[in-house]
């Protein structure tokens, strides 16, 4: 009912015509992942596949058809051709697209720029689970270390858990610049947290820091498991 009420809403909120309707995917999916996407089952009406839903409500709402286009590529096109950005042809770019879920690495060469830019992939895009997301996962999974796994089974349904999360998320992770005289402090209000001034955690109050090898470092603690497990081993 759920999917059927966004597909009749997208065709009552949508009018016009549309000339191009382009949906952007990550750099790694395969042409076979692109195609399943691109193709409606032929039970639709009773199909709960993602893709089918999707289509028919492209379709409704007047956006079809559809062209997927690689994330990174659409950040090319829009750094040379939106942004204006000086380029000639035979010219190479490496493009990081760093996202919430995935960090996607690949290279293009400028084939034309008029009439239409036209870029050639070089080599097969990578890329892996190295999203900014994940920093939160390891940031929650920090904080259960620190306080122990039966207290924060509790505390996460407090209040005091979504402000921690919530500052961090919007405050501490943006401004860490990877140095390590650098210092920031996460509250935790009304969470009545047994003070652990080894690691940091005192009144409610948990020190980060850029220092590296201790319990409340960014460096050890986030930023690097993300790095080497999911950048450098995907």
């Amino acid at each position: 009912m759920r999917a059927s009420a966004t597909i009749s809403h997208a065709g009552d909120a949508v009018s016009g015509s549309i000339v191009l309707s382009s949906c952007i995917v990550p750099a790694v999916w395969s042409d076979a992942a692109k195609n399943s996407t691109l193709q409606v089952n032929s039970s639709l009406k009773y199909s709960k596949s993602v893709s089918d839903h999707f289509l028919q409500a492209a379709k409704i709402a007047g956006f079809f058809p559809v062209t997927l286009i690689k994330e990174p590529e659409a950040a090319a096109l829009h750094t040379l051709y939106d942004v204006d950005f000086s380029c000639r042809v035979g010219d190479a770019y490496v493009i990081c697209d760093a996202g919430g879920g995935t960090v996607d690495l690949i290279s293009y060469e400028v084939e034309a720029i008029s009439p239409h830019l036209k870029l050639r992939e070089l080599v097969p895009g990578t890329g892996s689970m190295g999203g900014s997301l994940g920093l939160n996962k390891r940031f929650e999974e920090a904080v259960k270390d620190l306080i122990g796994k039966d207290k924060f089974s509790r505390f996460k349904k407090t209040h005091g858990w979504l402000r921690a999360y919530t500052q961090f998320d919007r405050e501490i992770k943006p401004a860490f610049g990877g140095k390590v005289s650098e210092e920031y402090f996460v509250n935790f209000p009304m969470a009545r947290l047994k003070d652990d001034r080894v690691n940091g955690l005192q009144a409610n109050c948990w020190k980060m820091s850029g220092l590296v090898r201790a319990q409340n470092s960014l460096h050890e603690g986030i930023y690097d498991r993300i790095y080497d497990r999911d950048v450098l081993n995907p």
